[in-house]
């Protein structure tokens, strides 16, 4: 353990790292996120914690574990700490991992049965939404597919509270996902403003793909050459679409409801 000051070269990573996406490197802070980076067993390129704001036993027992687990240990002052933690975050802990996809090899679509697709989407705070609802409804893979941002956006990581980690996920272009869920049998279920079947009366049995789209541009038009089915969210005369993020964990806590996934 290194106890440093704020002209350390491990704060000015930091704060790098929070203003623009890295492709592996990720700064994580706050209780529950890096309570779940640790179940995932990801690699811990640093610690860094303020002895002054670790309070609760499981505060403790968390510094414990990435005191033993990272590749690097730094203690810091409270004034330190404050000037690159978030305002929110009051645990007295950052670390920044090292964050490695899955790979589309590693994945066993035969286990697979409930996917989400995330086509073209360019906001993080949308998809950071989407991931929760992923993850509290234990969706089985999520698929990045052209999308504009990336898990690794400091935005995207706060808006998903760090369950990104615990959500399969593999990142392709529209050619690769359309390829693999035509040659394992998918169905592909379309989200639309207004075609297809209302989703509260949609039969989401079996191995299913629901693919989602892009807040100014929709789903590629491509999907649509494809076999597939359409499923939309009535709403009002005069509103034409949700909030990508509403609308996709509406549609996935229906379809979870009816595969008795929760």
């Amino acid at each position: 353990m290194q106890k440093i000051s704020i002209s350390h070269s491990i704060i000015k990573t930091i704060r790098k790292l929070k203003k623009k996406s890295h492709p592996n490197l990720i700064v994580i802070e706050g209780l529950s996120i890096l309570e779940i980076a640790i179940q995932t067993h990801i690699d811990i390129e640093a610690f860094i914690y303020c002895e002054e704001l670790i309070y609760s036993d499981d505060a403790i027992k968390l510094k414990a574990h990435y005191e033993s687990s990272a590749k690097n240990v730094y203690s810091v002052s409270k004034k330190t700490y404050e000037s690159v933690a978030d305002k929110e975050n009051s645990a007295g802990f950052i670390a920044i991992v090292n964050y490695q996809p899955q790979s589309i090899e590693s994945v066993d679509f035969a286990k697979k049965n409930f996917v989400l697709v995330l086509n073209g989407l360019e906001l993080p705070g949308n998809m950071g939404s989407i991931y929760r609802t992923a993850y509290a409804i234990n969706v089985d893979l999520v698929m990045i597919v052209d999308c504009q941002t990336d898990v690794t956006s400091p935005k995207f990581i706060a808006s998903s509270r760090g369950v990104f980690f615990d959500v399969p996920t593999i990142k392709c272009d529209y050619e690769t996902a359309q390829k693999i869920l035509l040659n394992n049998n998918y169905r592909i279920v379309l989200a639309e403003p207004e075609l297809g079947t209302s989703y509260n009366h949609f039969n989401y049995d079996g191995k299913i793909a629901i693919v989602v789209g892009s807040e100014r541009y929709g789903i590629n038009k491509n999907w649509y050459s494809n076999p597939n089915e359409k499923v939309f969210i009535p709403m009002r005369e005069n509103m034409k679409s949700l909030n990508v993020g509403i609308a996709a964990s509406i549609l996935l806590y229906e379809a979870a409801t009816k595969k008795d996934k929760i």
